[in-house]
């Protein structure tokens, strides 16, 4: 029994790893981070894609909001030119002209920033604007009310893509184009 306590007691003084237990640690940790990244990285860029997506269907959203609240038409139109990636602007069009006039009495209520360098966010129509008038539903340039499907974003990022299709009454959602239903006349 005193051996076997002498043994036991002689086992607690040995300190740290060997260098061959920490190398053979190291190498499954490298293993394991090596097939881990790239699935990260995917789900990082499919996050990204539906961040996008949904932000887009938010500020659709928040027009359609103000459009009902203020009684008037209100803007979704890129902030930068037609480059709708380089992020939105919403805008109540209080002068009544269509378009954002800074110095008049147009109210911006929100502005969003670019979207990640790794999407795409690509106009299948509608153009260069959303607008909502003051009963909620989706306006053409001409003031007509927008036909189902009308306005229609394709967000694509590298390997996977979102849309948002609208209605006239101001109804979104967000899906994958290759999903049945996902086109521009389904809602």
């Amino acid at each position: 029994m005193k051996r076997l306590h002498r043994a036991l007691a002689s086992s607690g003084n040995s300190r740290g790893f060997t260098l061959l237990e920490a190398l053979v640690t190291m190498s499954i940790v490298a293993i394991m981070l090596g097939l881990a990244a790239p699935s990260f990285v995917s789900f990082q860029r499919s996050s990204e894609l539906t961040t996008t997506a949904n932000a887009f269907v938010g500020a659709l959203a928040t027009a359609r909001s103000e459009a009902l609240k203020r009684q008037l038409k209100v803007f979704v139109v890129p902030t930068t030119a037609l480059n709708w990636a380089g992020g939105l602007t919403i805008f109540v069009d209080v002068d009544k002209n269509d378009s954002l006039t800074p110095d008049a009495a147009d109210v911006v209520v929100a502005k969003t920033g670019a979207i990640p360098a790794s999407i795409a966010a690509t106009a299948y129509s509608g153009g260069a604007f959303v607008a909502f008038n003051g009963a909620g539903f989706m306006t053409t340039p001409a003031g007509a009310i927008a036909l189902a499907g009308e306005i229609t974003f394709t967000i694509n990022g590298t390997t996977d893509a979102r849309r948002v299709v609208t209605s006239p009454a101001g109804r979104m959602r967000v899906c994958k184009p290759a999903d049945a239903g996902c086109d521009a006349t389904t809602l």
